[in-house]
């Protein structure tokens, strides 16, 4: 009986590690594009995702992707993506900043895939069942693979300390960007540590400089594919 007892325990464990958080609100200090599942988790899902194009599975975020694809002409604000943190601040808190910033982001403004996820009108409840592992690496991708800027810039915050096994930007977002025609310049900004401003640091897809934040599966060099 002991012994039974302990190892539904140990299921009930597990389970937990695998758990996913719901969307989170501009507020949070958000360090990925997904709500991340614990380092365990990661860690046992890591053989078996590792080269693999996520998909999505739950129905609402199916439906989204869907709905980013068809409607990909109306995605004409200039979108914004972070990677990463500077000590216990995330970099989507300065992404949301420096969205608003029309100096840098132009008259239409800027929007980040929580905000595309807001207007299509997909809920909390609805994104609280997405797993980060396939639904939200696919829905984050989509965002970047049919966003089409007017002024055909996207924008990359991040921060010095990111996972460098694994992280959206590397292995999902920064692809899609290079192979979006829609978006021929992607620039970066490095967050500062109070989690408000931020340095510039350059444009990287036309320029082929790459993307200055890898992953374990992602290449630091600019595809020539388009």
């Amino acid at each position: 009986m002991r012994s039974f007892v302990l190892v539904s325990f140990a299921a009930l464990l597990f389970s937990a590690t695998l758990g996913v958080q719901s969307m989170p609100t501009g507020t949070e200090d958000l360090d990925d594009c997904a709500p991340a599942t614990s380092v365990q988790a990661r860690d046992l899902l890591e053989g078996i995702l590792e080269r693999r194009t996520p998909k999505a599975v739950a129905a609402a975020a199916v439906t989204f992707i869907n709905h980013l694809k068809t409607n990909s002409a109306t995605l004409t604000k200039a979108p914004v993506f972070w990677t990463g943190k500077s000590g216990r601040k995330g970099a989507k808190q300065v992404a949301d900043i420096l969205k608003k910033d029309t100096s840098i982001v132009g008259t239409r403004g800027g929007f980040t895939v929580f905000d595309a996820l807001k207007d299509a009108g997909v809920s909390t409840t609805e994104t609280a069942k997405w797993k980060p592992e396939t639904d939200w690496r696919a829905v984050c991708g989509a965002f970047a693979q049919y966003a089409k800027p007017t002024d055909k810039k996207a924008h990359l915050v991040y921060g010095p300390e990111y996972d460098k096994t694994k992280n959206i930007w590397s292995d999902d977002e920064w692809p899609a960007l290079e192979k979006n025609s829609a978006v021929t310049e992607v620039l970066t900004y490095e967050m500062k540590s109070d989690g408000k401003t931020w340095t510039e640091k350059g444009e990287i897809k036309a320029s082929k400089k790459g993307s200055p934040i890898h992953s374990a599966n992602s290449s630091p060099h600019v595809s020539d594919e388009e």
